[in-house]
């Protein structure tokens, strides 16, 4: 879904907060190899720019781009002014007019995401068959050059909250930590830093 403007918080167990600009190397247990991705100073300045043309000129460090229709050279002019690259992909829910759209097998598309009626809702908790194509996204993205990723629609949720169901899938905060654990693993993997908002119970408060 292609938002304007995006609230953009990021998870101090996906990003370490460090007092400056830096690099985070980092390993787990089930990943021994250490990755290396930017952190952000907290407090840095940042624009979203989604569905329209890059501006040739802004003033902050970080610019949060499409990952579909941003190429590798505009990625790699916007490094060359000193600006680190963020890429917004939907990874909650099902846009047809993504031109991977086609992997998503039927089983795992759910009810209209209410608002953006062109979109369907993702069962998330289906991790081993959402997994190779968040993958290929994620290849996608570091092979582009882009220093981050902002996940969008983590959230999905809180649709179900009520009992309701109304992703289809009957998705919970658990659920959701799980496949959140996941993207976390696989964008470090790929030396990006990865980042949520609107998912506040995920976020740890200090």
């Amino acid at each position: 879904m292609l938002k304007i403007f995006i609230i953009f918080t990021l998870l101090p167990f996906l990003i370490s907060c460090t007092s400056a600009e830096e690099t985070f190397t980092a390993k787990n247990d089930t990943d021994p190899q250490k990755h290396t991705y930017y952190v952000p100073a907290p407090l840095t300045s940042f624009s979203i720019v989604l569905g329209e043309k890059i501006p040739e000129d802004f003033d902050t460090k970080v610019i949060d781009l499409d990952a579909f229709s941003t190429t590798k050279d505009e990625i790699s002019a916007l490094h060359e002014k000193g600006k680190r690259v963020f890429a917004y992909v939907s990874v909650g829910s099902w846009e047809p007019y993504r031109k991977d759209s086609k992997d998503f097998p039927q089983e795992i598309i759910g009810n209209i995401y209410p608002g953006w009626e062109d979109e369907k809702f993702l069962n998330i908790k289906d991790i081993d068959t959402l997994a190779p194509i968040i993958q290929k996204r994620f290849d996608m993205i570091r092979e582009k050059g882009f220093d981050g990723i902002e996940a969008d629609n983590i959230d999905i949720y809180t649709v179900d909250d009520d009992g309701a169901n109304g992703t289809g899938f009957h998705i919970s905060l658990s659920d959701t930590k799980k496949y959140v654990d996941f993207l976390i693993g696989e964008a470090h993997r790929r030396n990006l830093s990865i980042g949520q908002k609107n998912a506040p119970e995920l976020t740890q408060k200090y």
